[in-house]
């Protein structure tokens, strides 16, 4: 028996996108259409204000000057 090709791409699991992560998990909580396309919406104006960094990336003072430009 062959030893498995471990850089055989097909077997690997890619993590799902972060905005598909949101709606898998508002789908899951049974959250509305129009809420879930409204969190979405959110995030996508929090990430590009933020020249398209990742959230998991930022800071307290990240949030804070999103909201603080919004006021």
């Amino acid at each position: 028996m062959a030893p498995p090709n471990l850089s055989d791409k097909s077997t690997t699991i890619k993590p799902s996108k972060l905005l598909d992560q949101v709606r898998d998990k508002l789908r899951v909580k049974h959250y509305s259409i129009r809420t879930e396309q409204t969190y979405v919406d959110w995030i996508k104006r929090y990430i590009f204000f933020h020249d398209k960094r990742h959230p998991k990336n930022m800071e307290a003072r990240d949030v804070e000057a999103f909201f603080t430009h919004g006021a």
